[in-house]
């Protein structure tokens, strides 16, 4: 299974067209082929060990290749504070 995920990952390239014109490829590096079957669960698998890093008064969801944050509050102020916390976390987890 490894082999086989590692094939579909691996080596992919991709151009940008504007106007007519192609651009030149380039070697994808990261991420999954976008309007890929394995896709949205290739992204799950990923992703899925961030959810438990947040705050616990800030809530998430997944979806496909989506994550969405939110947290409620009284206070306009304290729903900023905590949903920072919550990105700090999410940078702190993409540099690991």
């Amino acid at each position: 299974m490894y082999q086989w995920t590692k094939s579909y990952l691996h080596n992919r390239r991709a151009s940008v067209l504007v106007d007519g014109h192609c651009g030149q490829k380039v070697l994808l590096r990261q991420g999954v082929p976008q309007g890929g079957v394995l896709s949205p669960t290739l992204f799950i698998l990923f992703i899925n060990d961030l959810v438990p890093e947040l705050p616990s008064t800030v809530h998430a969801a997944l979806y496909a290749d989506d994550l969405v944050l939110w947290c409620t509050e009284e206070h306009a102020t304290t729903a900023t504070y905590r949903m920072q916390l919550a990105l700090e976390n999410v940078a702190a987890w993409a540099d690991n």
